[in-house]
């Protein structure tokens, strides 16, 4: 079922869509996962040059997923927002995009002081954590006016009873 007839049956529907390499050109159909576009796209053989190794080195972590997950809950928030003042809005998303952008932002090493951390970075409410008492970075946007508040504080796994709330 195509974008159009999704929003025929909801026009208030909130769509957001993703894939592995893009929605156009030779790649629109080819299936994937974040290993798969890793590769395809280059970051393996980034990582094959910058550890000196002689085969692709991809990142320790499905960043893409991750990274690309972070952007799909960024736009069905900010769709939340709008929709509240009548606007409609969709989104589509790839990994290979995400690896575009992360591509493009090429950070310099840490050891070259290139992440730096100001006290404008957390919220300023310190947390009880099962580890002590923390500070939370701070929710990158409030949604319809209300932010982010978290019912529990980190802690360990399985420190309590799985049930429904």
């Amino acid at each position: 079922m195509g974008r159009d007839m999704r929003r025929s049956l909801n026009p208030h529907m909130i769509d957001v869509s993703l894939n592995a390499y893009g929605w156009s050109g030779p790649w629109v159909a080819r299936r994937g996962f974040d290993s798969l576009v890793q590769m395809s796209c280059g970051i393996a053989a980034l990582g094959m040059q910058e550890a000196g190794e002689a085969r692709p080195v991809p990142l320790p972590v499905q960043a893409l997923d991750h990274a690309t997950g972070y952007l799909v809950a960024a736009c069905v928030l900010e769709a939340l927002s709008k929709r509240a003042t009548g606007q409609i809005t969709s989104a589509r998303l790839s990994l290979a995009g995400t690896a575009h952008l992360l591509a493009q932002h090429r950070c310099a090493r840490v050891s070259e002081g290139a992440i730096v951390q100001s006290s404008e970075d957390f919220d300023p409410k310190r947390e009880t954590t099962g580890w002590g008492p923390a500070l939370r970075v701070k929710a990158p946007m409030d949604v319809s006016g209300q932010a982010m508040e978290w019912a529990l504080g980190a802690g360990p796994l399985r420190r309590h009873d799985p049930h429904w709330s």
